[in-house]
């Protein structure tokens, strides 16, 4: 509730700045509760969005990386551990993104763009 209502409160000291087109949530999250923390993340996207309706926001996922495999998204592995009701807000959703890092895991570049993009094509992001 605390992390929500910090990012309504942000959002609305920011809601006439014209550079502030952005938010990303939290950088690089630790967190073995992957629903818990998506959901969180609708929760404060859907608090920044009831202020400043067009502003993006980033999601990410644990530690921020390109870890889950292309693969799992043909399988709709993408999905694990996350509510139905908040997939679908993200892919309804037109001003979420999806933020990643790329720290050497996977192996190279060229494997974490395409886990990347295989979550944004199945995420709608």
């Amino acid at each position: 509730a605390d992390f929500v209502r910090f990012w309504s409160l942000l959002a609305d000291a920011v809601r006439e700045h014209p550079s502030a087109f952005a938010a990303e949530l939290m950088n690089e999250p630790m967190s073995i509760y992957r629903g818990s923390m998506f959901d969180t993340w609708r929760e404060a996207a859907e608090a920044i969005s009831a202020v400043v309706p067009d502003m993006s926001v980033a999601l990410a996922d644990t530690s921020e990386g390109a870890a889950l495999p292309a693969w799992l998204s043909d399988i709709g592995g993408e999905d694990i551990d996350l509510d139905f009701k908040t997939i679908q807000w993200i892919k309804d959703s037109k001003t979420v993104f999806y933020a990643w890092h790329w720290y050497g895991f996977p192996r190279t570049a060229q494997e974490a763009v395409k886990n990347v993009l295989a979550i944004s094509s199945d995420w709608n992001v």
